[in-house]
């Protein structure tokens, strides 16, 4: 028997085949890797960033410190040093003044704020602290040798300004008058393109007020022996307009002005049901809310309203928020309906600033300061302009809640102006409250007599 054996034919990858597939994985493995490198160093760049960022942030907050924590015998002058190699090294110093730069005590000596020369041409903000009586050549050999501590490098074009007489200046020299504003403008190579422009408020010295004298007494519009009259001139675009917000429909900025009263949260989400229901116009009832069927119960009928508020006194009328107000002595103080829109930073009073900005009173005082001049007061011709919130956020040195907060509930937009005038003759006082728009003389938006 004849046995045939039948070879089958077995195939594999040619040479050619072999080289193109060993080039599409080079191709491909040269892709990932350049797209994995391109997304390291984008990384890396985005870290370096935030990390220049929260440094740059926490150099402008002790900075501020130290000039908003000035003592009345504190003091600080401005002079240019010289390097080794000659170029000039603006300095700032501190004298007379304690926790400044987180340093307790100076016990006499000083601290110096310089803008130091690098190696690679920009210059790093640094801080030393002299002991006392440091002159000379001993003051020269600290100034070379001494233990600098790196607050923020990699600065450049370092200039510092100093507000006298209306206009800014370049010198302060030892033995100035106490500094009121000082002005740093310097670029950073951690935010390429930007220039950083920072003012500084030094608080100003309080005058010793003298005793009244034991004859004097004060005056008393009810007293029928006395007359007189004044005149107070705020802006409505400080205040909450209730209509706005619930139309918004935002309740965090309720919530927290509740919070700050002292009220609970549970008693304060049902002022603010209660308060949208008479809002809206619909009769659908929210969660802790009130419509026609409760006020009914409550032996109120006709209510709610179902519209938007025409005077601040119908919020007495809500349930579950008029005891809110009951307990809140000049909580109208707070409220509006002739302004809508979100509350004026350029106005805004400091109780509303703590309770929803969640501003300390540090930085309270340091925003008033800001936008009221040199004078202090608010309204007046002096008053500084504010560009922008992120402006205001920026000058605070504040960042995340903070920062949001005042996005979310401020803006720089408001003007609406409010004036009352009380007068009183014979023990009977008159009260005339009038709102009208600034700039637009003879235009009345409300005029109420009380």
């Amino acid at each position: 028997m004849n046995r045939f054996i039948s070879k089958r034919n077995r195939s594999g990858f040619t040479l050619f085949e072999l080289i193109m597939a060993l080039m599409i994985l080079g191709l491909l493995s040269g892709a990932v890797y350049s797209i994995s490198t391109a997304a390291l160093e984008t990384t890396k760049a985005v870290i370096s960033e935030q990390a220049g960022s929260r440094r740059l942030e926490a150099f402008l907050k002790v900075t501020r410190d130290a000039f908003s924590n000035l003592p009345a015998d504190g003091k600080v002058y401005f002079r240019l040093a010289k390097s080794s190699t000659g170029s000039p090294i603006p300095e700032l110093v501190f004298m007379e003044t304690s926790g400044a730069f987180g340093v307790s005590s100076l016990g006499g000596g000083s601290l110096i704020l310089a803008a130091r020369p690098r190696a690679d041409g920009t210059r790093t903000f640094s801080l030393l602290r002299l002991p006392p009586n440091s002159q000379g050549i001993e003051l020269e050999r600290l100034r070379s040798q001494g233990a600098w501590v790196s607050l923020l490098p990699g600065v450049e074009k370092v200039k510092w300004l100093f507000f006298k007489g209306g206009e800014w200046i370049e010198e302060w020299p030892e033995g100035a008058e106490r500094l009121k504003m000082a002005r740093l403008q310097f670029e950073y190579d951690k935010m390429p393109g930007a220039s950083i422009d920072v003012i500084f408020w030094i608080p100003s010295l309080v005058p010793p007020q003298e005793p009244p004298k034991q004859n004097a007494q004060p005056v008393n519009p009810k007293s029928p022996d006395s007359e007189g009259y004044d005149v107070k001139i705020t802006n409505e675009s400080s205040r909450i307009n209730p209509n706005y917000w619930i139309q918004l429909g935002n309740r965090s900025l309720f919530t927290r002005l509740f919070s700050d009263w002292g009220t609970e949260i549970t008693a304060s989400d049902a002022a603010i049901d209660c308060l949208t229901d008479w809002i809206d116009a619909d009769d659908f009832v929210l969660m802790k809310g009130a419509e026609r069927r409760e006020y009914e119960l409550a032996g109120r009928s006709g209510y709610p309203a179902n519209r938007p508020l025409k005077h601040i006194r119908e919020m007495e009328a809500i349930l579950n928020l008029s005891s809110l107000l009951s307990a809140k002595q000049g909580w109208q103080d707070d409220f509006t309906i002739w302004y809508s829109g979100k509350i004026s930073i350029q106005y805004a009073k400091e109780p509303l600033l703590k309770a929803l900005a969640e501003l300390t009173p540090n930085q309270c005082q340091s925003l008033i300061q800001m936008r009221s001049g040199l004078d202090g007061v608010d309204n007046t011709a002096d008053d500084r302009k504010l560009e922008s919130i992120e402006t205001v956020a920026d000058l605070l040195g504040v960042g995340g809640k903070q920062r949001a907060s005042l996005l979310e509930f401020f803006d720089t937009s408001g003007d609406l102006r409010r004036i009352e005038s009380t007068g009183w003759c014979g023990g009977i006082s008159h009260k005339i409250v009038v709102i009208a728009p600034t700039g637009s003389p003879g235009q009345i938006m409300s005029w109420e007599e009380r």
